[in-house]
């Protein structure tokens, strides 16, 4: 049984929901994205709404990485919550891949 995250995958894109992003998103918000996946963009042939030119700065990218570590634990909390069975699953491979990834260090070192 696919849980929530997965459900949609075995189907096609909904139509309607192609350009949601562009709802969502700020330009500025779409320019970032592109800039930092021009290199992915080019190589698989999307076309671009914008140049890409954001200037990326290390604070924007230690701000990203909180924001993305709070966003983290709120989605395992929301989790554990609401599909506990599926949470711990998930919080087993979580940590026993940490706990691949510390000996490999330990190894490389």
């Amino acid at each position: 049984v696919l849980s929530a995250l997965w459900a949609s995958n075995s189907s096609e894109p909904i139509p309607a929901n192609v350009d949601k992003f562009k709802q969502m998103l700020s330009i500025e918000d779409i320019q970032l994205i592109e800039t930092l996946s021009a290199d992915y963009m080019s190589y698989y042939g999307y076309e671009r709404m914008t140049e890409g030119t954001t200037l990326v700065t290390d604070a924007m990218i230690e701000m990203a990485k909180q924001r993305s570590a709070q966003g983290q634990q709120a989605a395992w909390e929301t989790m554990r919550e609401k599909d506990p069975k599926d949470y711990q699953l998930r919080k087993f491979r979580a940590d026993y891949l940490a706990m691949l990834r510390h000996k490999l260090n330990q190894v490389a070192a």
